[in-house]
């Protein structure tokens, strides 16, 4: 599933609030926001873990490479089949 950036904040609240307890953090979680999904203990490490590292919430933007080649080998395969 993919969170917000209010929700990711809120997870890490919780998280460090609850003493670094994943298990303490869904709990209140759930008690906070009973309509939601729950997200799961992997879930607060993760969240920690990449703003520990990226010292922020949002989502790692993904770079694309081109390669016209491996494209145009893709686009003849198909248009031989069909």
């Amino acid at each position: 599933m993919v969170y917000t950036e209010e929700e990711k904040c809120e997870i890490i609240y919780l998280f460090y609030k609850n003493n670094k307890n994943a298990v303490a953090a869904r709990t209140e979680y759930r008690n906070l926001h009973p309509d939601r999904p729950l997200p799961s203990r992997s879930t607060f490490y993760y969240v920690k873990r990449n703003f520990r590292q990226r010292k922020n919430v949002q989502r790692k933007k993904r770079t694309v490479q081109i390669n016209e080649n491996e494209e145009l080998e893709i686009l003849l395969y198909f248009e031989g089949k069909y």
